[in-house]
């Protein structure tokens, strides 16, 4: 069974159980097959994270439903090893429907965005098939959970299909709506689709109106939110002037008599009541005096990229600012056409070290797992009484202590020996369609 957070309840898939104990998949369709199977078990690992702590010598029991029943420690039997043992990866930050852009520009932003937009006009790729092949490759290198941007509405029934958590943000756009028609944008946004979510995306300060995030807000959804990503952002709310200007009025989507609102980003956010421990805030690269602090007394979680960060050569996040402030800092790849490492949570670890080489590396591994499950609001990125297990497997590890163990983890980004999903192992050799 895996789900796929809605509306209203988790929705299930299953299928028929296999008699494979250890199986490869050919596509993103058929790795429900593998994905979903269940069965009752115990699994042994020598070393096993659950999210925020190590353990040594763990000894997990796995109900018929695949769900972690007592965790204890010893040598007994049992029907499965690992050396290590690790929740799958939680990518906090995705947009599963993008694809890679041949010479997207690197040095600004706006001009990446121009390059994005006139391709998601013009491409003939299948957007079902791309989001496929995109979860196929992140599955492959370990992440089990997805907090997804969701720009065409096919993404939330994919992850279902795919046997994998997660949680699908809508996106709505509009700088031009008012409050009428953002009340009907996101009811639009929330319902008439094969999957209800429960997850919308007002997509950032440049390109919604205060009416639509207000209405987004109103409507109870868990948000997520780019914010305060890039100097244009910024100077674009603070005078109305810039590359982002430039672009919105070439679009002919700059209303007319539009003002801005003299504030930063995050000023700007917490205006309209989106602010709070539901709304997640993507980047935060570029915050103005204050905002931290507004982030952290507000309770949201934040998503850094650093795939991202490092493809348009941008300086390092605040990352080690917010977690003094006790922020809920996760981790994403953004989309393929913003990050050369593609959708690999584990690159993601390892270029977040290199940025930010003071961080301990078991908070950088938290990062990848507990804070995301956190962020997004789900049972997700743990390894706990009570949950599924969906985790991570490594037979071979060049480390003899889990202090070793999590280095090379976060700094070698090594591929997992087998995906286990709902207590069952399978292959990681997704090959992409």
């Amino acid at each position: 069974m895996a789900f796929v957070s809605t509306s209203s309840s988790t929705r299930a898939v299953s299928t028929p159980s296999k008699s494979s104990r250890f199986a490869s998949t050919t596509s993103a369709e058929n790795l429900t097959q593998t994905l979903t199977e269940k069965r009752a078990g115990r699994w042994r690992a020598r070393f096993l994270f659950d999210g925020e702590r190590w353990c040594e010598d763990a000894l997990l029991e796995v109900d018929a439903s695949g769900v972690v029943v007592e965790i204890g420690s010893g040598s007994g039997s049992a029907d499965d090893h690992a050396e290590v043992l690790i929740p799958g990866l939680v990518n906090a930050h995705s947009h599963l429907d993008l694809e890679a852009i041949e010479g997207a520009p690197r040095a600004e932003f706006t001009a990446w965005l121009r390059a994005v937009i006139a391709q998601r006009r013009t491409s003939d790729a299948g957007q079902r098939t791309l989001i496929e092949r995109n979860l196929s490759a992140a599955i492959a290198t370990g992440t089990l959970a997805f907090g997804d941007i969701d720009g065409t509405g096919a993404t939330a029934e994919a992850m279902l299909v795919a046997g994998v958590a997660g949680r699908a943000y809508r996106e709505v756009l509009g700088l031009a709506v008012d409050e009428t028609r953002a009340e009907a944008l996101v009811g639009e946004a929330r319902g008439g689709r094969a999957v209800e979510v429960d997850g919308l995306s007002p997509h950032a300060p440049y390109s919604v109106s205060p009416a639509l995030l207000r209405a987004a807000v109103r409507s109870n959804a868990r948000l997520a939110i780019h914010l305060a990503e890039t100097e244009e952002e910024v100077r674009f709310l603070r005078d109305g002037t810039g590359p982002l200007a430039s672009l919105l009025a070439d679009l002919g989507v700059l209303p007319d008599g539009w003002a801005p609102p003299r504030c930063s980003p995050v000023a700007w956010a917490r205006a309209q009541g989106a602010l709070g421990p539901r709304v997640l805030l993507v980047h935060l690269q570029h915050p103005c005096s204050g905002d931290l602090d507004l982030v952290a007394s507000s309770g949201s979680p934040v998503v850094v990229c650093p795939g991202t960060v490092r493809w348009f050569d941008r300086g390092v996040p605040p990352v080690e600012e917010l977690c003094r402030r006790g922020v809920c800092v996760c981790l994403g790849t953004d989309s393929v056409a913003s990050n050369e490492g593609g959708l690999d949570m584990m690159a993601e670890m390892a270029s977040l070290r290199r940025l930010c080489p003071s961080l301990l590396p078991t908070a950088v591994l938290t990062m990848a797992t507990a804070r995301g499950g956190e962020a997004l609001g789900l049972p997700v990125g743990r390894i706990m009484v009570g949950c599924r297990l969906d985790a991570l497997a490594f037979d071979d590890v060049p480390a003899g202590t889990t202090e070793g163990a999590t280095d090379w983890l976060t700094a070698a980004a090594p591929s997992p020996d087998r995906l286990v999903t709902g207590g069952n192992p399978c292959s990681p050799n997704v090959p992409t369609l």
